[in-house]
C-alpha cells in the first residue's frame, strides 16, 4: 500500500509540474510567449528552475497553445542518475488569469495525455517521506476538471504492467483546506476501477477520506496475493482524524470466497505506525485439506511500524476456535526475523493433514530467520503435544500422553526443503530425522533412527507379546511420490510371545513404500537351542490383503527350507 501511495505521489508530481510551469509561464513570461524564439527561451528557463542539481532533472520539450488562457506543454520528462523514469507526451491547462486578482488560481481544465512511468525514481539522499510538509500557499487553487487520458506503469513500478485513465477535481484553499476526488479505471483489458474522495486540512493535519476499489477476477491484486482461483476483489475503506492518529474501517471481499472486516489506526509521523483489529473468513482461499483449520471467524489484531527499509511488527495475533497464533519481528529490505507461538486447543482437524488419527492439544514455538527471503528461509521448531492419541489406540502405550518435537526446517527459491535435527520423542519411542527434498524434481533423500527402549509397548500394535528393545536406522530416498527405504534393525534379547528369540539383526530394503509395498528382507538371530538362524526373502503386497513371499530361504544349524508363500 505504501508503494501505491508513492506512485500516486510521483504521478501527482508530474501533474503539479505541468500546472506550476503553466503559472510561471503566464506570470513571468507572457511577452516571450508571443514568438517561437521566446517560447524556446521560456522552456530553457523552466528546465533550469524546476531541476535539482544532482537530483531530479525536469525537461520540457516545447510550448504552444493560446496564452494566457490556454497553455499546452509537450514532451515533459523526469530523470535521475539512472535515466528517465517518467514521461508525459502532452499537458494542457485552461485557466482564468483574471481570478488571480482575487487570490485564486482557477484552472478550469487540466488535461494530461500519454503519461508513462517506467520505474520508481532513485531515492533522494537525506530526504524521507516523513519530511514532507504541505507548502504555505499565498493563494487558493481550484482544478475544476482533471483528466489523465492515457497512462502506463511499467512492470518495475508495481510488479506488473498496468494502463489506466483517471479523472477528478481538486480545490486548494491556501493552507487551510484541500478537497479532491479522483476516479481511476484500467484500460488494459482487465476490469478494475477505484475512487478516492479526500478532505485535508493541512494546518491542523486533519484528514477525512473514502476509498472504493473493484477488480474483476484474475486481476493484478489477486495475482499479486496469489489467491486461489484469482477471485474478484472489492475494497471499501473510510477514515477520519489527525494524521498522527487516523482512525477508520475497511472491508475487503474476495468474490464469494472470503471477506475481511477491520478497524485501523494509522499514525503518519516520522515513523509511521499501523494498528489493525478485525475478523475474517478466509478458509476457502487455501487448499481443501487445510480449510477446516481456518473454519469459522478468524479474529486478528496487529501493531506495526513502517521504516525506511521495511516493517517492524510489534505484535500480531490470529485466532479461531481451533488455535491461536501470536508473533512479532521485523522485515528489513529482504532480511526477516520473526518469533512465533501457537496454541492448538484441538488437534483433531489436523488428522487428515498428518495422515494419522490425532486429538488433544499442542503448544508450538518457532523462530523464522532469513538473510534474503528470496533465497532461503530457516525456521526452528519446538512443540509439545498433550494426549495426542485416544486411550484405546494401539499406539497409546508407545506414544504416551506427552510428545515433544524439536528441529529446524529450511526451504529455498529452488523449491528445496531440508529437515535438520528433527527429534520426536514419546513415552516409549524416539525418532530422529535428517532429510532434504525437492518439490521441483520430486526427489527425497534422508536418514533416520528409531529407538524403542521398551519393545513391550509395541505389543498392542502387532497383537503379540514382545519384550526387549529395538533400534532401527536407515535411509529413505528416491521419488517423492513413492520413495524407497532401507532399515537396519538390532534387538538384543528379543522375546516374542514369551519365547526367547535371542539377539536379532535384520536388514530390510523396501523398493516401493507408498503403493504395493515390496522389497526384500534379511534376518538373523542367535537362539539357545537352534543356534544361529537366518531368513531371507523377497516380499510384495504388504499393504494389501495378500502377502507374497518369494525366494524364501530359512536356514539353521541343522536344517534348510526354501520355497515361496
Amino acid at each position: 500500500m505504501r508503494g501505491l501511495l508513492q506512485v500516486l505521489r510521483w504521478i501527482g508530481t508530474g501533474a503539479a509540474i505541468v500546472a506550476i510551469a503553466a503559472g510561471l509561464i503566464v506570470v513571468s513570461a507572457y511577452a516571450l510567449l508571443q514568438s517561437e524564439a521566446g517560447r524556446a527561451r521560456v522552456v530553457e528557463i523552466l528546465n533550469r528552475q524546476l531541476s535539482t542539481p544532482g537530483g531530479t532533472q525536469v525537461r520540457i520539450g516545447r510550448l504552444d497553445g493560446d496564452p494566457p488562457g490556454r497553455i499546452v506543454i509537450h514532451e515533459v520528462s523526469l530523470s535521475d542518475g539512472d535515466g528517465t523514469w517518467l514521461r508525459l507526451d502532452r499537458g494542457s491547462v485552461n485557466w482564468r488569469p483574471a481570478a488571480l486578482l482575487s487570490g485564486n488560481l482557477s484552472i478550469a481544465i487540466l488535461d494530461l495525455d500519454g503519461l508513462q512511468m517506467f520505474r520508481r525514481p532513485r531515492p533522494s539522499e537525506g530526504v524521507s517521506d516523513a519530511e514532507f510538509r504541505w507548502p504555505e500557499l499565498p493563494i487558493s487553487v481550484t482544478v475544476g476538471q482533471f483528466s489523465l487520458r492515457e497512462a502506463a506503469l511499467g512492470q518495475a513500478v508495481l510488479g506488473e504492467a498496468v494502463t489506466f485513465r483517471a479523472s477528478g477535481n481538486t480545490a486548494i484553499e491556501g493552507s487551510d483546506l484541500v478537497r479532491t476526488t479522483i476516479d481511476v479505471m484500467r484500460t488494459d483489458g482487465v476490469s478494475g476501477q477505484a475512487q478516492l474522495k479526500a478532505v485535508l486540512q493541512p494546518r491542523s493535519k486533519q484528514l477525512r477520506f473514502e476509498l472504493a476499489l473493484n477488480e474483476a477476477g484474475g486481476g493484478m491484486l489477486a495475482r499479486g496475493l496469489e489467491l486461489e482461483g484469482l477471485p474478484s476483489l472489492s475494497i471499501r475503506a473510510s477514515g477520519e482524524g489527525p494524521l498522527h492518529e487516523l482512525r477508520g474501517d475497511a472491508r475487503i471481499r474476495a468474490g464469494d470466497q472470503a471477506f475481511v472486516q477491520t478497524s485501523f489506526t494509522v499514525a503518519a509521523t516520522a515513523r509511521p505506525t499501523l494498528e489493525l483489529a478485525g475478523r475474517a473468513r478466509i478458509a476457502r482461499l487455501v487448499g481443501e485439506r487445510f480449510r477446516h483449520l481456518l473454519s469459522g471467524d478468524v479474529v486478528f489484531d496487529a501493531h506495526g511500524e513502517l521504516t525506511e527499509d521495511g516493517i517492524v511488527v510489534r505484535r500480531a495475533s490470529l485466532a479461531n476456535e481451533l488455535a491461536r497464533v501470536e508473533g512479532s519481528g521485523e522485515l528489513r529490505d529482504l532480511a526477516a526475523n520473526f518469533d512465533l507461538t501457537a496454541t492448538f486447543t484441538d488437534l483433531a482437524p489436523l488428522a487428515d493433514v498428518a495422515g494419522i488419527p490425532l486429538r488433544g492439544q499442542a503448544s508450538v514455538r518457532s523462530r523464522v530467520r532469513s538473510d534474503d527471503i528470496r533465497r532461503t528461509v530457516i525456521a526452528s521448531l519446538s512443540a509439545t503435544l498433550s494426549d495426542p492419541l485416544a486411550p484405546e489406540s494401539p499406539l497409546q502405550e508407545l506414544v504416551g500422553s506427552r510428545v515433544s518435537v524439536t528441529g529446524s526446517f529450511a526451504f529455498d527459491a529452488d523449491r528445496h526443503w531440508a529437515v535438520r535435527d528433527l527429534h520426536v520423542s514419546g513415552n516409549s519411542a524416539s525418532l530422529s530425522v535428517d532429510a532434504t527434498m525437492s518439490t521441483d524434481a520430486l526427489t527425497l533423500d534422508g536418514d533416520y533412527q528409531l529407538t524403542l527402549p521398551r519393545l513391550a509397548a509395541l505389543s498392542g500394535v502387532v497383537k503379540t507379546p514382545l519384550a526387549g528393545k529395538l533400534t532401527v536406522s536407515g535411509e529413505i530416498g528416491g521419488n517423492l511420490a513413492d520413495p524407497n527405504l532401507t532399515a537396519r534393525m538390532s534387538s538384543p534379547a528379543l522375546s516374542v510371545d514369551e519365547v526367547m528369540v535371542g539377539n536379532l539383526e535384520a536388514r530390510v530394503n523396501v523398493a516401493q513404500l507408498m503403493n504395493d509395498v515390496s522389497g526384500n528382507l534379511d534376518l538373523a538371530f542367535d537362539h539357545d537351542r537352534f543356534g544361529k538362524v537366518s531368513l531371507a526373502t523377497g516380499f510384495s503386497g504388504l499393504a494389501g490383503d495378500t502377502l507374497h513371499l518369494r525366494d524364501l530361504v530359512v536356514e539353521s544349524r541343522d536344517a534348510k527350507l526354501t520355497g515361496a508363500v
